[in-house]
């Protein structure tokens, strides 16, 4: 009896940043931009071929445990939604839930979540940021804002509250304690970080 050796294919080298410049180019188009949703947002085709189509979302889910759910998709994706559950925003692990969704469906080479991952943690995220046009940085700038809306800890919304409740101190509040107020509690907080 024979034996016939069957030879395995190379295992893929790791990702670099070239092949991450020529991945996106067949993603992003000219005239997209980053639209608001209901607990997410979505790049959008803004004109041409790409009119009103979805090229990525995203939407977010606060669990019962206090941990924000992110999901990342676009519609017919060719492989399982990425999705990611954080009680603190990871940016690697954000931009490389990303990546593989907006750009594996073209690029068989980031659907690997452990490769791209890796990528993401050896370039870091500022690189990949500057590899790929402003419309991706827009887009997990939302991604980051709605985690921290989830989590209540969004900036315009606390200064909103805090300005409801302090209407009714205005008449007694000087300009000068204010300024204390403000200095004890930035000192204070300060000495314990």
């Amino acid at each position: 009896m024979e034996i016939v050796v069957v030879p395995t294919a190379p295992k893929p080298g790791p990702i670099t940043l070239e092949e991450l410049r020529r991945a996106q180019s067949d993603v992003f188009l000219a005239g997209l931009s980053v639209k608001e949703l209901d607990g997410g947002a979505a790049v959008r085709g803004e004109y041409g071929a790409r009119k009103d189509q979805t090229i990525i979302y995203f939407h977010t889910v606060l669990c019962h445990d206090k941990r924000v759910k992110v999901t990342f998709t676009k519609p017919d994706n060719a492989f399982d939604d990425a999705v990611l559950l954080m009680k603190e925003f990871d940016k690697e692990r954000a931009f490389t839930s990303a990546l593989r969704i907006m750009i594996g469906d073209s690029n068989p080479r980031f659907r690997s979540k452990e490769r791209v991952l890796a990528f993401v943690k050896k370039v870091g995220v500022h690189e990949v940021t500057k590899n790929l046009p402003p419309v991706f940085s827009d887009f997990m700038f939302a991604v980051l804002h709605a985690f921290n809306c989830k989590l209540g800890k969004d900036v315009g919304e606390q200064v909103a509250k805090l300005r409801s409740q302090i209407l009714t101190l205005i008449p007694h509040l000087s300009l000068s304690d204010v300024v204390r107020i403000y200095k004890e509690e930035m000192v204070d907080w300060v000495s314990k970080s």
